[in-house]
């Protein structure tokens, strides 16, 4: 199940994706285990080039359950 804190409070958008702000704590990995989604997912919804991340960093989620 998703947690919800550390997210903005939203729907997900008519995409289907959602923008997860980074804390100074998180890492990819934490963050798709949160939303049940993988790494690669995040890399590729998101264009990253390489797994450093920063807080305050805006990333795109698409929750599961949502079409792909």
């Amino acid at each position: 199940p998703m947690r919800n804190f550390n997210t903005i409070p939203q729907a997900p958008g008519s995409d289907g994706f959602i923008i997860h702000i980074v804390r100074s704590w998180e890492s990819l990995w934490s963050i798709s285990e949160k939303y049940d989604v993988t790494v690669q997912n995040i890399f590729n919804w998101n264009n990253l080039k390489r797994s450093a991340i920063h807080p305050g960093k805006k990333l795109r989620i698409k929750p599961p359950g949502d079409s792909a």
